[in-house]
């Protein structure tokens, strides 16, 4: 079984790289959008579908705060679906659990399935001739992940909204305790999708039901599930990091890192604009963070980010990042904020020592 587990992977990575490479601009273009991009309208019923892009390259203004109470820049679903349905047809004859996790996932949900972290749902809905199951979870704590299957002819994920054919996914919607929850979603293959949910606006408790609502084109009635879920991993909470001056002089103030074996979770807030005497702090807009590396050189790139907008009591914010390798005995955070003493923005780098047991 793992040699023919091997092959099968060998011949879906062969693809996927060509595949990349002859879809060249194409791919580009799907992975590098604007802000102002991120959502396309459903002109039919005034919703709208995140589609979560890279990290920014620049510092900008995000005007949309003002019509959002949390925002969310992410690389999780970027790349997913771009393996053919032959491969597809070809891994269903393997019974491994999270291997849709493994193919088209980030670095974190590839984790969580070599780690043996994906948990086994299975809770199905039919409505007339379409079924459709959620199979497998993620949740480490801070990240949500489902894989969703239909068991119908055509692609599942809904690539033109305004023209969605028959049984493609149209819409997400997910509840927790009368939360309203903002999920994510990409193809994973012909007949599946990966929904990822991290933009949590409140700590959510360690074991629940998560409410989830599918709307799918062609089918009157959502397709409605209750889905059991639980923290899979253990964390290692590193409370209040010691904070270099220069950042602090800027208004951050670190509360805590949460390392997992599915994701790196920096807990951070702006000081609000009144206890600014010396009138440095940086405005919510006006700043971000790139890719942090270990005391090896690693790179851990950035899977999700919400924060929030200017407010009397400052501002939260959460930036989630790959899973940190066990070697690694520190993690370098690097912020990029603006207004340098050239006008320019620059960058703070904050260094965090991780402790043996994460190792």
């Amino acid at each position: 079984m793992d040699l023919r587990i091997e092959k099968i992977l060998g011949r879906i990575r062969a693809e996927a790289s060509s595949s990349l490479s002859a879809t060249g601009e194409r791919y580009e273009q799907d992975r590098v959008v604007d802000f102002e991009d991120i959502r396309q309208v459903n002109a039919q019923s005034g919703r709208t579908q995140s589609i979560v892009p890279r990290r920014f390259h620049r510092l900008r203004r995000l005007t949309a705060v003002t019509v959002a109470s949390v925002l969310l820049i992410g690389a999780g679903m970027a790349g997913l679906g771009y393996l053919s349905p032959t491969f597809a047809d070809s891994m269903r004859s393997v019974p491994v659990i999270g291997s849709l996790f493994s193919l088209y996932g980030d670095k974190g949900m590839q984790a969580a399935a070599e780690k043996g972290l994906v948990q086994s749902v299975a809770v199905t809905e039919t409505h007339g001739d379409t079924t459709i199951s959620v199979k497998n979870v993620i949740y480490d704590g801070a990240r949500i992940v489902l894989e969703v299957q239909r068991e119908d002819e055509g692609e599942f994920y809904s690539r033109n909204l305004q023209e969605s054919k028959h049984g493609e996914l149209t819409w997400v919607d997910a509840y927790l305790q009368g939360q309203q929850l903002l999920p994510s979603w990409g193809p994973a293959g012909e007949d599946s999708v990966l929904v990822n949910i991290d933009r949590l606006q409140s700590e959510l408790p360690s074991q629940f039901t998560l409410g989830v609502k599918l709307t799918v084109a062609g089918v009157e009635e959502p397709f409605s599930f209750d889905v059991p879920v639980k923290v899979n991993a253990e964390p290692v909470v590193i409370e209040k990091p010691e904070m270099p001056d220069t950042l602090a002089y800027r208004g951050f103030v670190v509360d805590k890192v949460v390392v997992t074996p599915v994701t790196t979770q920096v807990f951070f807030h702006l000081r609000p604009k009144a206890e600014d005497t010396a009138n440095t702090f940086v405005h919510p807009d006006d700043f971000d963070m790139s890719a942090a590396r270990d005391d090896q050189g690693r790179v851990y790139e950035i899977l999700g980010r919400q924060g929030e907008p200017e407010s009397e009591s400052g501002s939260e914010q959460l930036y989630i990042f790959e899973p940190v390798n066990k070697g690694a005995s520190a993690l370098k955070l690097n912020f990029n904020v603006a207004g340098g003493p050239d006008g320019k923005p620059y960058t703070i780098e904050m260094e965090v020592p991780l402790p043996d047991h994460q190792r």
